[in-house]
């Protein structure tokens, strides 16, 4: 069966965050038959430390999403880590708030689930180990 994952934000603050995604495939017998990584990261930072909001491709408001597949295997693991790059705009907590971000996982072209993860704007995000079974 093949699996295929995206993670997805439009917020602004996703801008300033690297995206790291790892698929490991088992067969029928727990053997590992493969492993696919894909990475999506910012632009360097600025010399106050912080990363100018970038506009995401497609314009303003438009989402940036990264995608991830592994090929014939009969379940998979996906590990996620979403770390930030660069300070927020802000020291202060409220303009610094918390945002989704969402993982959708596929097999066979089928949806597994769709769920909005919290990603905190100075720790990021990290999935470890997260069983995807078609």
């Amino acid at each position: 069966m093949t699996y295929e994952m995206h993670i997805t934000s439009a917020d602004p603050a996703w801008a300033r965050f690297n995206i790291f995604l790892t698929l490991v495939g088992y067969d029928a017998h727990g053997v590992q038959c493969a492993v696919q990584t894909a990475e999506d990261r910012v632009r360097d930072v600025d010399a106050t430390g912080r990363t100018p909001m970038a506009v995401p491709a497609g314009g303003k408001g438009a989402t940036r999403k990264v995608k991830i597949a592994i090929g014939d295997c009969a379940r998979a693991e996906a590990f996620v880590s979403v770390v930030a790059h660069s300070l927020p705009h802000s020291t202060r907590v409220d303009p610094s708030a918390e945002f989704e971000a969402t993982l959708t996982a596929f097999a066979g072209g089928r949806e597994l689930f769709s769920h909005n993860y919290v990603v905190n704007p100075w720790g990021g995000l990290s999935i470890a180990g997260l069983g995807l079974n078609g």
